[in-house]
């Protein structure tokens, strides 16, 4: 089953690439991330044969293209994880978001989620996506970037 109707590229493109974005937030710097990755722009991760280092500077062309390949492959991505159902686009948009965020590998072990997503659980998919492995915990994702993991949930449990 195909993800996206016709609004759908609207919607990706007006909403959650500006979303993706703000949350990301844009830095002209070399940086290493949270996980020890040489990162610039909008959390772009540097193939380690780039020949940058922390603290070079790029400018904006290259940020804005860097960007645009990856939240693409995030739509790519986003779109092998629910090939088998139809989503709403915002929570379609959500799942591009985390995939952009995670990568499709990290967001294919939110297994649960994915299968209320499928099943059009929205409220069980908010609580699931929040979830650690151990009842009561909150998953990784949750703990380290809360800031977003609750506004996307949030939005799925408004789909209910």
């Amino acid at each position: 089953m195909e993800n996206q109707n016709e609004n759908t590229d609207v919607y990706l493109y007006q909403v959650v690439k500006k979303r993706v974005a703000q949350n990301e937030g844009r830095r002209n710097d070399v940086y290493i991330d949270t996980e020890g990755h040489l990162t610039v722009g909008t959390g772009y991760k540097l193939p380690k044969n780039s020949g940058l280092k922390k603290g070079d500077l790029v400018d904006d062309a290259f940020i804005d293209e860097k960007f645009n390949l990856t939240f693409n492959d995030a739509v790519a991505g986003a779109k092998r994880l629910t090939k088998d159902f139809y989503l709403k686009d915002e929570a379609f948009g959500v799942v591009v978001e985390m995939v952009f965020q995670m990568g499709t590998k990290g967001v294919s072990k939110f297994t649960k989620t994915l299968d209320y997503l499928k099943n059009n659980e929205y409220k069980k998919a908010s609580e699931e996506m929040l979830k650690g492995s151990e009842d009561g915990t909150l998953s990784k994702w949750a703990q380290q970037t809360p800031e977003r993991a609750i506004p996307l949930s949030d939005i799925i449990a408004s789909l209910e």
